[in-house]
């Protein structure tokens, strides 16, 4: 069973992804819907524990420096932001 603060930072996602608009900011979609940092702040937020890593994103989005990214928008936008261009992008 999950843990008290796992559900709670469930809830919270769930409240900021509905706070966002609830789809991606490029496509439209509403499925599987992922956090990314307009500004990237690097990878060290994907290594903590998710009650943390849900403050830290909703920091970012206070700041102005979140979106919702459907995963083939996130990976464009990677891509485009590391300069290299796999053949999935």
């Amino acid at each position: 069973m999950p843990s008290w603060k796992c559900l709670t930072a469930a809830k919270r996602r769930q409240k900021l992804v509905e706070f966002m608009g609830g789809c991606c900011v490029r496509c439209g979609s509403t499925g599987d819907l992922h956090f990314d940092c307009i500004v990237p702040r690097g990878a060290t937020h994907h290594y903590l524990p998710w009650p943390q890593r849900i403050v830290f994103y909703e920091r970012e989005q206070a700041a102005g420096n979140l979106q919702l990214l459907c995963p083939r928008c996130h990976n464009r936008k990677t891509c485009a932001e590391n300069r290299r261009l796999p053949v999935r992008c």
